[in-house]
């Protein structure tokens, strides 16, 4: 199975100002991918405060990149794992079941 996970870096900056974009990096990533991928969003030794990975929301608008992805959503926030044990093993396995 092809697994793709991909995190939205963009600059605290722009994410405040509105400005549209942001950088889409695959993981894994190589440190030089990393450093690319924050200087395309302005991000530089001079504003590492910038530095900032986007949220929730831009997940769930990035499921349609993943085909036959499977997204489940925990409201608690945290690490997501922690008390969804049963919730994680069951999509687990319906997810297995189908293919």
């Amino acid at each position: 199975m092809d697994e793709t996970f991909a995190i939205l870096i963009d600059s605290k900056t722009r994410f405040e100002t509105g400005t549209a974009g942001g950088f889409w990096l695959d993981m894994p990533a190589t440190k030089e991918q990393l450093h690319a991928a924050m200087e395309s969003v302005g991000i530089t030794s001079n504003n590492p405060q910038d530095f900032f990975i986007r949220g929730y929301t831009d997940t769930v608008k990035a499921i349609e990149r993943f085909p036959n992805c499977t997204f489940i959503s925990f409201e608690s926030g945290g690490h997501l794992m922690v008390g969804h044990g049963e919730e994680i093993k069951n999509a687990i396995y319906d997810f297995t079941r189908s293919r």
